[in-house]
């Protein structure tokens, strides 16, 4: 495992949190933004899209909110939470992978 020091100069690194018994590292994520505001009044908390796992979900509006996205990419659609909340990028890979074989 590289040391602290190493991954502090990789330019991949986004965010280090270090704790007394453990170190957390995120390579290549998205640029981080801190604010001291609340997180609650963020608006990709504020205005999540539907859950794709429930029941009700509305494959019409789910539609409408595609149009209104244009061109937007698959991956980012698939990312973005305004659109359908819960997709990480771990089931967005898989999503890709199926839909592209």
């Amino acid at each position: 495992m590289k040391t602290t020091k190493s991954i502090q100069n990789d330019s991949r690194t986004r965010l280090i949190l270090v704790t007394d018994t453990y170190a957390a590292v995120q390579f290549n994520g998205p640029i981080l933004q801190f604010t001291e505001n609340s997180p609650l009044y963020h608006e990709s908390i504020t205005r999540p899209g539907p859950d794709a796992l429930k029941s009700k979900f509305d494959v019409e509006k789910a539609k409408e909110r595609l149009k209104e996205r244009g061109n937007m990419k698959l991956a980012d659609l698939l990312l973005d939470q305004t659109f359908v909340a819960g997709i990480g990028n771990k089931y967005k890979s898989e999503i890709l992978l199926i839909v592209f074989l």
